[in-house]
């Protein structure tokens, strides 16, 4: 599909080949850093009219790249962030596939939102330099801009943005630390957005309440004891039948034997202090 459509861009002058060595864009990039210029791609490959362009390299397998707008202004009303404007001067013509075909990441996104019909696109903030790019694409390709909406980045206790190398836990991790299924979803879906006071609720109701106007513009911080808390309360009003289900390989892992219906009596006894 992806080769499909940077055909039709080629074909209907959207996008071009470009020939340019990567040791020829290092070499561009360095002087342009010398010169205090932003490191960008010069358009050296794309036609105009007018425009006189060198014979192919032979051997050389070219990349392909979008025809950026030159010119103006890309224009979005972020839902979280409100109207973001970025000028078309700062955006580079974009590579859209590699020399051996692959398309790019910016360029896929932009092919899957319109074969799928996306009408809202709600991702972290580290993709708004991304927003503009596609939007361009999306433009040439005469489909309808989809609602944008960028979210605050999650903070970790220290500050920082919570990744693997700061020791954040993929889901499975929490699953395999005891935290329950609708504990972890009521946790997530408070970092960043509020329905009034509410602290806890279920999964549909916050299918019915979330929307995009309550989402915070500030970043939102772990708070591992109000994860904890809102455990508690899951565990305390759980069933007891599942939980004793939930809690049977983890007693296994210990090398404990767990047998008969008396794990939901002892489950029963202890649950309110977990």
């Amino acid at each position: 599909r992806y080769r499909e459509v940077v055909q039709q861009m080629l074909d209907n002058e959207l996008a071009y080949h470009c020939y340019m060595s990567t040791e020829e864009l290092d070499a561009l990039r360095e002087a342009q850093r010398a010169a205090g210029e932003k490191p960008r791609y010069n358009g050296f490959w794309r036609p105009e009219p007018g425009k006189v362009l060198p014979e192919p390299p032979a051997g050389v397998q070219p990349v392909v790249r979008f025809k950026n707008p030159i010119g103006g202004s890309v224009v979005w009303d972020d839902a979280v962030k409100g109207r973001i404007e970025i000028s078309n001067d700062e955006l580079d013509d974009l590579v859209i596939a590699r020399p051996d075909g692959t398309p790019t990441y910016n360029f896929c996104v932009v092919v899957d939102d319109l074969d799928m019909k996306i009408t809202h696109v709600i991702r972290g903030d580290d993709h708004v330099n991304n927003t503009p790019r596609q939007i361009n694409i999306i433009r040439a390709l005469g489909g309808e801009v989809p609602v944008y909406a960028h979210l605050p980045t999650v903070l970790n206790e220290q500050g920082e943005k919570m990744s693997k190398r700061h020791g954040a836990l993929p889901v499975t991790g929490y699953r395999d630390e005891g935290y329950l299924p609708e504990a972890v979803l009521n946790y997530l879906a408070r970092l960043g957005w509020a329905h009034g006071d509410a602290e806890i609720f279920s999964r549909e109701q916050f299918v019915e309440w979330f929307d995009l106007e309550h989402l915070g513009k500030s970043p939102a911080q772990y708070n591992p004891e109000k994860l904890a808390w809102l455990n508690n309360h899951y565990i305390k009003v759980g069933d007891n039948t599942r939980l004793a289900d939930l809690t049977r390989p983890f007693i296994e892992a210990l090398g404990g034997k767990v047998e008969g219906a008396n794990l939901v009596d002892v489950i029963a006894l202890v649950k309110d202090r977990a």
